[in-house]
């Protein structure tokens, strides 16, 4: 198969969990969860191109945080990227010969999708680099969900309605352009001791709006659901508690929420002028946290 390109460039953009719940546990361990997700315009990038073997370049703020079994281009790496590119090839019958960069901008193990991002991004790359219709691949959606339940929806890439184990998607239109802060604590935030933290509870996740008047009406709705993981996230990373309360503190803030598992926590803005005085704020306050400004994609 030849490539009528010579490289490609794909963004990664942060998921954001806008409310999440959990809804019930599997007979295969398996958590169901219902959330609206949407992306910020932050996040990390995917470059591809021709190469006579697989290789990986990772750069960017975080490119030192990964490990040598990370940086490996084997087949039993433990890289979310690696495993899609390879996968894939084998999904389409082609050899991974590509070089892949990665440019790592969001942190690690942050509830905010970075690696499943960086993973739909990956096979989003090679499916243009090849001008291969999605549509068109057997066992795709499969493929996905294999490599990670947010996977889908990061390679979906626009505000929906998730629920499931992650493979039930559905779009969720009229979700506003707000501003945004996001803020991590620089500490990761295993998901597997979170869902062990978990208190067995369930919330039911009854239909969603599909739209929205305006942005205090879409607001009004997310008071109105919450992230049921936040409890067992803050019992095993506090700070997040005292992140919560930094941004629901601030001027003309909207809402305050954790994303995911954590520790990445959001808030919500009408104004960009909210929005950076209150990522200035925070980042004063806490210079060794991780602070962004950013909107909502819609």
């Amino acid at each position: 198969m030849v490539s009528i390109l010579s490289s490609i460039s794909v963004a990664a953009p942060a998921k954001i969990n806008l409310y999440l719940h959990i809804t019930g546990k599997r007979d295969d361990g398996y958590h169901t969860l219902g959330s609206l997700v949407a992306f910020a315009e932050i996040g990390d990038r995917i470059d591809i191109s021709e190469h006579e073997t697989l290789a990986l370049h990772i750069d960017g703020a975080f490119a030192d945080r990964f490990s040598g079994a990370e940086k490996s281009t084997k087949p039993d790496s433990a890289n979310i990227v690696i495993k899609a590119a390879r996968g894939l090839s084998t999904l389409l019958g082609i050899e991974p010969n590509f070089k892949i960069n990665l440019h790592k901008t969001l942190p690690l193990a942050a509830g905010i999708g970075g690696g499943s991002a960086d993973a739909a991004a990956t096979v989003k790359a090679i499916l243009q680099f090849h001008d291969i219709a999605p549509a068109s691949v057997k066992e795709l959606d499969a493929f996905l969900l294999s490599l990670g339940a947010d996977v889908p929806v990061c390679f979906y890439g626009q505000p929906c309605h998730m629920s499931g184990i992650g493979e039930i998607i559905r779009p969720a239109a009229g979700v506003p352009p707000l501003h945004m802060v996001l803020v991590n604590p620089l500490e990761a935030c295993s998901t597997a001791e979170i869902f062990r933290q978990l208190n067995g509870k369930f919330t039911p996740d009854d239909d969603y709006a599909a739209a929205w008047d305006d942005a205090r009406s879409f607001i009004s709705f997310l008071q109105s659901r919450g992230n049921d993981m936040e409890d067992a996230a803050v019992s095993v990373t506090p700070v997040i508690a005292d992140i919560l309360c930094d941004i629901a503190a601030s001027a003309n803030c909207l809402l305050s929420r954790m994303s995911g598992s954590g520790a990445t926590c959001f808030g919500l803005y009408e104004t960009a002028a909210d929005a950076t005085a209150a990522a200035a704020q925070i980042q004063s306050t806490h210079p060794q946290f991780w602070v962004r400004k950013t909107t909502l994609l819609t």
